[in-house]
């Protein structure tokens, strides 16, 4: 099983597995807050006991490698900022996430979510990254938008991406129909058709470089 680092960094939070320990903190800047809470399919704590036995359950699929929970700290003075889990699939990798309230709209999470992120498609068995938010979450739907800087959507065929800056077809990973694939900003990638493929990739720039082989001549 693909299993990921317990602890990583970027350049404002360190994360690091979600444990009892820290139950306290978690449930007074995070858990009882019912506006963190307000888009999530938990409820807001309502005592620290319902915070334990949520963290139990975190150090508990550490170990089943079943899923991977991380809290989140601000390098700079070392506060609890939120929380982000991931699910490894055979091929796929779902996430999750929440920030605590008082560090909303400062790009946080968008750091972290962008680094789970590029770990991920950066296996060589993983192909799809994908994450859900409630319709009403506007701000969340947003930030799954400028993370995934290129979202291709497969409708028939099969569609080969590889990263990296050279275009090597041993070095590609099919998505099926039906696949959906998110390659983040500023991630060098390549693509290739396997067969009559329809397919159609959506993002933000700021820049893409298409390569198209030369058509044979006509007799």
């Amino acid at each position: 099983m693909t299993r990921p680092e317990r602890t990583w960094e970027t350049t404002r939070l360190l994360a690091k597995p979600a444990v009892v320990e820290d139950a306290q903190v978690i449930f007074d800047e995070y858990a009882s807050d019912a506006s963190v809470a307000k888009y999530m399919t938990w409820k807001a704590h309502r005592s620290v006991d319902e915070t334990v036995e949520f963290l139990t359950r975190c150090e508990r699929v550490w170990i089943e490698g079943s899923a991977f929970p991380w809290s989140l700290w601000r390098k700079q003075d070392g506060a609890f900022a939120g929380l982000i889990e991931i699910r490894v699939g055979t091929s796929t990798v779902d996430l999750g996430y929440a920030l605590a309230r008082r560090w909303w709209r400062q790009g946080l999470m968008s750091e972290a979510v962008a680094t789970v992120v590029a770990w991920a498609l950066a296996q060589p068995t993983i192909y799809r990254v994908w994450a859900t938010c409630d319709i009403d979450n506007v701000t969340s739907a947003r930030l799954l938008e400028r993370v995934g800087d290129e979202n291709i959507v497969v409708l028939k065929g099969t569609f080969s991406v590889g990263t990296g800056d050279r275009f090597d077809p041993a070095r590609t990973r099919d998505i099926p129909t039906g696949g959906y694939g998110l390659v983040p900003g500023r991630m060098n990638h390549f693509a290739m058709c396997r067969g009559e493929t329809d397919f159609f990739v959506y993002g933000i720039g700021p820049r893409l470089n298409y390569w198209v082989p030369a058509a044979p001549a006509k007799p």
